[in-house]
């Protein structure tokens, strides 16, 4: 009933400092992730309609990788080990507009598809008709939903004002322990 948070308390106070300096920011010409690369994400990095970059292959310093992510309007997350991530947290709390698949996670305060996020809807992809067809098809989703948005400026600042909204709210250190204060029965500890 909590949230996450940034990879490291530093990183919370960069994307602090970053976000103050209201940093012009712009749409990619195709979606770009950076991180471990392994199933659905490895075979992205053979699509050339996205920009997918191996981090164990061009690792960036946590303060390097914010800053350069701070630079985007609308930024990536791919599902991973987990459904989300930290850097689902970070990208909220610079301003950018988070794009990723429709969670199925809640959180006390959900995230609202095509309001805190804009949403890639999979869930009607049937499973059976193979890995390869099933992730075929799931980047074609990506990159269908992509264009859909990417040329509406307006819309991308809304999801990414309410995305970081609901950062402020939820995903910052200080909003989590008030979340655990407010939810915890501490005195049946």
């Amino acid at each position: 009933p909590f949230s996450y948070i940034t990879s490291i308390v530093l990183v919370e106070h960069q994307i602090e400092k970053l976000y103050s300096r209201n940093i012009k920011k712009q749409s990619p010409s195709k979606l770009e992730f950076r991180g471990y690369l392994y199933a659905f994400r490895k075979y992205l990095q053979t699509d050339t309609r996205f920009s997918i970059i191996d981090k164990q292959v061009q690792f960036l310093y946590p303060n390097e990788y914010i800053q350069a992510l701070s630079t985007d309007l609308v930024s990536l997350s791919l599902n991973g080990a987990g459904e989300i991530c930290n850097r689902d947290m970070e990208i909220l709390g610079l301003g950018n507009a988070l794009f990723r698949q429709k969670l199925v996670t809640q959180f006390h305060n959900n995230l609202i598809p095509n309001h805190h996020y804009i949403a890639v809807d999979y869930d009607d992809i049937d499973i059976s008709i193979g890995i390869d067809n099933y992730w075929k098809e799931l980047s074609d989703r990506y990159v269908d939903r992509y264009y859909q948005v990417r040329d509406d400026v307006d819309y991308i600042h809304f999801v990414a004002n309410n995305g970081r909204e609901w950062y402020t709210q939820n995903a910052t250190i200080d909003a989590n322990v008030n979340l655990l204060i407010k939810l915890v029965e501490f005195n049946k500890l």
